[in-house]
């Protein structure tokens, strides 16, 4: 198993922050609830959720 560790700097959240602002935004836009937005992206409510409140996502490499 790989330890691959990463320290979030201050334009990587500057990123991230712009990115889950913008799918909200176009979420809200276009009617979408988070479930069918999750379902559709082939992702969790509760990543999407965590995507748009910024919040890191741990990924897990084999």
């Amino acid at each position: 198993m790989n330890d691959i560790s990463y320290t979030y700097t201050n334009s990587d959240i500057l990123i991230l922050e712009q990115i889950g602002e913008f799918i909200k935004e176009k979420r809200v836009e276009l009617n979408i609830n988070q479930d069918s937005l999750a379902s559709g992206a082939v992702i969790s409510r509760s990543t999407l959720s965590l995507i748009e409140r910024i919040r890191p996502i741990n990924y897990i490499f084999d």
